[in-house]
């Protein structure tokens, strides 16, 4: 059965897929778990330059054969917005794989692609059970399987908003800022006025090209009209961070505190790493190193006890030497 901790990985997974959209790619994207939850290795799909077998959980599985040992291979699990195709399960089957889970099924996306006319691939779909009986697959998951096919509607049909908005933000650098912050509220003009997706790009854009005061009401009416998902985080995130660049800190670290407590998901580091600055700001210097360090510790799997344990004594033991 898949719990939360599975749903966050999967939700990685999706995040990587729109990635590899907005990249001009295939949307899939898988990521590696180690035994005890950590994230080990993550992909998407990269196959626009042509060649076919750079799927993600492919790259996964030769990432895992020459850093894993058999004993860690076999007891990680790859989570992927979609599951495996024949080539991919039987890279996962030979080199030593655990568990299988995945948002969409290739049933469902053989249903998908056929409705949008889509051809048929040159290698037949088949489930992971029938390529590698001995592995164990869990899924699809219907909460996430819509998104995940909205983003295959996104690639193989007419370019929508969401595809146009990720190409105009990948072509940033080829602007002045005047020029770019146009070209979004350009974009943003094209939703209905109270469309909480539109509030959003104008803070950002306002945010990436230096005017954090204008970003910040953005920021505070995307919220008010109901942001959700991922993109609610990183508002939660990009204003905390404009509030710093205004010499407002405090209520960074206010609104920042709040959000750790109130949800959990893949964007924890980022709003633990913003925390940190904003705490260096009001002067508490080692709550904010060990924020940092809770963000940094599940990255360093050798490591992850020791650094969480040190993260707790900085705020739970005196300072010494004053």
């Amino acid at each position: 059965m898949v719990n939360e901790a599975d749903l966050r990985h999967l939700r990685r997974c999706v995040e990587l897929a729109a990635e590899a959209l907005a990249a001009g790619d295939e949307p899939f994207g898988s990521v590696l778990v180690g035994a005890d939850g950590t994230a080990l290795a993550e992909d998407h799909n990269r196959v626009a330059d042509g060649d076919h077998t750079r799927h993600p959980e492919f790259a996964l599985a030769r990432w895992a054969a020459a850093n894993l040992t058999p004993a860690e291979r076999a007891a990680a699990t790859v989570y992927t917005s979609g599951e495996h195709c024949p080539m991919c399960a039987a890279a996962h089957a030979w080199v030593g794989l655990g568990r299988v889970v995945y948002a969409s099924s290739s049933e469902q996306l053989g249903e998908w692609l056929g409705a949008l006319g889509v051809p048929a691939p040159p290698v037949r779909t088949l489930p992971v059970s029938e390529v590698a009986p001995g592995v164990k697959v869990e899924g699809p998951v219907p909460e996430l399987a819509e998104e995940v096919r909205e983003l295959h509607r996104s690639f193989h049909g007419e370019p929508n908003w969401e595809r146009r908005v990720a190409q105009a933000w990948l072509s940033m650098d080829e602007h002045e800022a005047a020029e770019f912050r146009a070209l979004i509220e350009g974009l943003a003009a094209e939703l209905p006025e109270d469309s909480a997706l539109a509030a959003f790009e104008r803070g950002c854009v306002y945010d990436s090209t230096g005017l954090p005061e204008r970003a910040v009401p953005e920021y505070r009416r995307a919220l008010e009209l109901g942001l959700t998902g991922v993109r609610r985080r990183r508002v939660i995130c990009q204003l905390a961070s404009s509030l710093r660049n205004l010499g407002r800190p405090e209520e960074s670290v206010e609104l920042l505190t709040a959000e750790l407590a109130r949800t959990s998901d893949v964007m924890d580091d980022a709003v633990r790493a913003t925390l940190a600055l904003a705490l260096t700001d009001v002067g508490r210097e080692r709550e904010a190193v060990s924020v940092a360090l809770t963000a940094l510790a599940p990255h360093l799997p050798r490591y992850q006890r020791s650094m969480a344990n040190y993260a707790r004594a900085l705020v739970e033991e005196p300072p010494t030497g004053r």
